[in-house]
């Protein structure tokens, strides 16, 4: 703390809150009207947020990030995903545009034979492969390919060509992706790994078990986020076989071409409540703290802490003492505009650099949420329970369990019950917004 004040010249005190009742007490003091000068939002999305920003309660802040010479650079399409009626209010905890990919059994893939799939038939015959041909040559038959959680159709819809979650039609008007004739194709796929058994046949319930699936030797493919691959997510499959080798790739190539399920690009947003930032020249000096904060030395500071403490420099390489770390010097990062654990850094791994460049072509291949910067008040008080519906009709689909008109009749069920007037809301909102 003392660094990031030298170094800011500003004198900043945090409140910590611990993690779990956070959402209660932002609530209770964002009621209470004494609020602190900066605040954390989780959801800047959520009905008691966007009610207060319409109300008047917080600073927008979008006119003002071209002074900053940091803050200037921040992704317009971030920037655009956290908007609330085409404003900016806040700045975004950023985070990479997409982090989707494969994770994968590269021992198991030689064993098999067969190279990284490239193509949706390649991905089929992989995860075929990984499920009859023994792949970790221990004579039984105990293995299969995907391991899912239910969200496995998600990644295979954006590859088969579906918008992410919602997607324009050529007249401006929106659909959920679920609706697209995109959608439907990749669910038959879906079906004809579960019922061929190439996939967890408890994907529904699986939970964290789709993770314990390749922990346990058990499933080699897996959706997931590229970074994952370096974490300690799977570290029981080392404890269980050290000679399990772990790799990641983009994406497989649909029959539309290569697109990538791509993140709304932030957690959260850093919100600067009038009540207690009275001054438009109050603003201007806390935009100008959190743009020194982006400066070099400060994300190095949070990514790696203070030298001599928690990390030392061997040949020229910093050792992190990750209990430290962990302790004195992560929290910080929840007041981080740029985070600095996805970009390059001296030391890492190959596999690190190696889902680092991925993460970074993905930004060129994402498909986005058109929704992101929209609001649908009846998606916000039935969305949930809407989508419940829908979801569960899907598993039911991929389990054989309801065929195409049952599936048909459930989209319908859904447009009356409330999915019309979303779709009409978000079109709406999204014309106003893009109205030239």
């Amino acid at each position: 703390m003392q660094k990031i004040r030298d170094f800011t010249d500003y004198n900043i005190d945090i409140n910590w809150v611990v993690g779990a009742g956070y959402e209660e007490k932002l609530n209770a003091t964002i009621a209470s009207g004494s609020m602190p000068q900066v605040l954390v939002i989780p959801d800047n999305k959520s009905a008691n947020i966007v009610n207060a920003v319409r109300s008047g309660m917080f600073w927008e802040v979008g006119p003002y990030l071209k002074d900053y010479p940091n803050l200037a650079s921040l992704n317009p399409q971030i920037l655009t995903n956290i908007s609330l009626d085409g404003k900016v209010y806040g700045l975004p905890r950023t985070r990479p545009l997409s982090r989707a990919g494969i994770l994968f059994r590269k021992d198991w893939l030689d064993n098999v034979g067969l190279k990284v799939p490239q193509t949706i038939d390649e991905l089929y015959e992989v995860l075929k492969a990984f499920t009859l041909n023994d792949p970790d040559k221990n004579g039984k038959n105990d293995t299969f390919g995907l391991s899912d959680q239910g969200a496995a159709i998600d990644n295979l819809a954006i590859y088969f060509g579906a918008p992410l979650n919602w997607g324009v039609q050529p007249d401006g008007k929106l659909i959920p992706s679920f609706m697209a004739p995109e959608y439907l194709e990749a669910m038959k796929f879906n079906k004809k790994l579960y019922t061929e058994k190439l996939v967890n046949q408890d994907f529904l319930i699986a939970k964290d078990g789709y993770v314990a699936n390749i922990n346990q030797g058990k499933a080699g493919f897996l959706f997931t986020a590229v970074d994952s691959v370096t974490t300690a997510l799977f570290a029981d499959l080392k404890k269980l076989n050290p000679q399990a080798e772990l790799d990641v790739a983009t994406g497989v190539s649909g029959p539309k071409g290569e697109f990538i399920q791509a993140d709304p690009g932030y957690a959260g947003l850093l919100m600067f409540p009038k009540s207690s930032v009275k001054t438009e020249q109050d603003l201007k000096n806390i935009l100008g703290f959190f743009d020194k904060m982006t400066d070099k030395q400060m994300i190095d500071l949070t990514m790696l802490g203070v030298e001599g403490y928690t990390y030392t420099m061997e040949n020229g390489v910093p050792k992190v003492n990750t209990d430290l770390y962990n302790k004195e010097i992560n929290p910080l990062n929840q007041i981080m505009v740029k985070l600095g654990i996805f970009g390059p850094k001296p030391g890492d791994t190959p596999m690190e650099t190696k889902w680092k460049e991925i993460v970074a072509s993905n930004e060129k291949k994402g498909v986005s949420n058109p929704t992101n910067p929209l609001i649908s008040q009846t998606n916000v008080e039935k969305g949930a329970q809407l989508q419940k519906q829908v979801t569960d009709a899907r598993g039911k689909f991929i389990m054989g369990e309801l065929d195409e008109a049952g599936w048909q009749q459930a989209l319908e069920t859904w447009r009356k019950n409330g999915g019309d007037q979303i779709i009409a809301e978000f079109s709406a909102d999204y014309a106003k917004i893009n109205k030239k």
